[in-house]
């Protein structure tokens, strides 16, 4: 499976969902603008932010969750890390994939596989019968051959599950961390500054910012 998603997500296809990014982070802007008096919740400003990130690049979904707090796709997205005891105790099964598929036990409910399910589905009918194309992870794994709608949806739900919290809380760390050490956010600041007048932010615009890159690489 691994060898027939790699051609998928060759670099230049990855660029394509930048935009899709970049509309995220304009909320981002926006709200704190809009918010500037105000004390903000780092942590749950950027699961968001993430949410919003996956939505768009993963599901072809357009989200502003710092807008609609309660939509949907947050709401059972961020349920997943919500573990129960019983959740937590099902986790072991996970080491013995073979008993767990015989005793039909599940991590997560069935509602959720259900949520993500529609998701995908809906979007493919919609795309092949409109034709609509967009750069996105449907999109790229829709160009990969014989995949079943139930194949696709294990992969963006992998990608949901794999992504959401890990990147939820290197930006919050990384927000965290440059709160410490204000010459190292000033100095941030002013690489990323040299683009603040330019209409579009573009990968090559990003490839430039390598004082951004360490400080990445320092988390």
């Amino acid at each position: 499976m691994r060898t027939t998603l790699s051609p998928a997500f060759t670099g230049s296809k990855m660029k394509m969902m930048l935009p899709l990014i970049v509309d995220s982070a304009d909320n981002i802007v926006e709200y704190l603008n809009d918010h500037q008096t105000e004390d903000v919740d780092v942590d749950d400003l950027m699961r968001r932010y993430t949410s919003d990130v996956i939505a768009t690049a993963a599901f072809g979904l357009k989200v502003n969750s710092l807008k609609d707090r309660d939509n949907e796709f947050y709401r059972v997205g961020s349920s997943l890390f919500e573990f129960t005891l019983t959740q937590r105790l099902l986790m072991f099964s996970t080491l013995f994939p073979s008993l767990s598929k015989k005793l039909g036990t599940r991590l997560f409910p069935e509602t959720t596989y259900n949520f993500f399910r529609t998701i995908v589905s809906s979007t493919l009918e919609y795309r092949k019968r409109e034709k609509v194309e967009r750069p996105d992870m449907i999109q790229l794994l829709m160009e990969t051959p014989k995949w079943t709608p139930d194949e696709l949806t294990g992969q963006v739900f992998i990608f949901f599950a794999a992504g959401f919290e890990t990147s939820a809380s290197g930006l919050t760390m990384a927000i965290h961390e440059l709160a410490l050490h204000p010459e190292v956010q000033e100095r941030l600041y002013q690489e990323c500054s040299k683009f603040k007048n330019d209409k579009e932010l573009t990968f090559d615009k990003l490839s430039q910012l390598k004082y951004l890159e360490c400080v990445i690489n320092k988390l």
